[in-house]
């Protein structure tokens, strides 16, 4: 335990370079060009564009991916996080076997197994990576309308992301090769409380991008607008915000000793705000009656 696992390692190198880019914000235009592509996305990544010359120009082109890309990070975290809910639930309550490829995968890159949470906590974290999945694969197709670029290291990260969340969550799970049953004194405490923040969480994450969405008329309008409604009136990115809570919500069920998924809510938690901090300048720098109370990710502070 005093050696950080591979997994661990990749989590904390991608938390101090989120660190790095808040520490950046008051420098970010002094920053090499192929930095500042490299960091953000979006309509702020929109605004540096006239800065490229022809060649950088054509090879960020090169190393960027349309946005409406996104649905491929939710539905490729709901069918393999499906997977692996299935294959729990076959393994432990249903006398299957859990795929041996996975224990090996789960035993290198994490400390599987080490002081392992209860079956009904694995299971209950899973099912809501599920729901939530589940939840932005719709969003992602259905609902939200997309403009501009991202580049390659953020559509690998995101991927990435999606599938490392579960492989972190399932570091402290029990013996994958031994089935148990159900009991009602199984829920605990921090289960009930963990799924309340949960569903509140997503409800307001779910707003949030109905509201930013209608503010398009159609998929062809590609314009941007002052949000307002829900937790708009506080903060400028209530999606990220919410995004926060459902990954703190998950610690809630996981337990507070479950040291990796610490490390999958503490980069959360750094690129959100990054990305929220970032989002909030462009909205005032572009809109003279910008509300001037609002903050970026977390009301009234950040």
């Amino acid at each position: 335990m005093g050696i950080l696992s591979p997994l661990a390692l990749v989590w904390w190198l991608f938390i101090v370079s989120f660190l790095i880019l808040h520490l950046c914000y008051y420098r970010f235009n002094s920053l090499p060009l192929f930095l500042r592509q490299l960091f953000v996305y979006g309509k702020v990544r929109s605004t540096i564009g006239s800065q490229k010359s022809q060649k950088s120009g054509m090879l960020d082109l090169f190393l960027s991916v349309p946005k409406s890309y996104f649905p491929h990070f939710y539905v490729t975290s709901f069918i393999w996080n499906t997977f692996l809910l299935v294959c729990l639930i076959n393994a432990w309550y249903l006398g299957g076997t859990f795929p041996q490829l996975i224990i090996d995968l789960l035993t290198f890159l994490t400390y599987y197994p080490d002081e392992p949470c209860s079956h009904l906590t694995i299971i209950l974290a899973q099912l809501l990576i599920v729901l939530q999945a589940t939840r932005r694969s719709y969003e992602s197709i259905f609902v939200s309308s997309y403009s501009n670029w991202i580049h390659i290291f953020h559509y690998l990260m995101g991927m990435f992301y999606y599938v490392a969340t579960s492989i972190s969550a399932l570091s402290k799970a029990p013996n994958l090769t031994r089935g148990t049953f159900f009991q009602l004194s199984d829920i605990q405490v921090n289960h009930v409380l963990g799924v309340a923040l949960f569903l509140w969480a997503s409800l307001h994450h779910h707003r949030a991008h109905q509201i930013l969405a209608d503010l398009r008329k159609g998929r062809n309008d590609k314009s941007h607008k002052v949000p307002s409604g829900d937790w708009f009136e506080y903060v400028s990115c209530p999606h990220y915000l919410a995004e926060i809570l459902i990954y703190l919500s998950l610690q809630v069920v996981l337990g507070f000793d479950h040291t990796l998924w610490w490390a999958v809510l503490l980069f959360t938690l750094a690129n959100q705000t990054a990305a929220g901090r970032y989002t909030h300048r462009w909205y005032r720098q572009n809109f003279n009656n910008y509300p001037r109370d609002r903050t970026a990710v977390i009301p009234w502070i950040l």
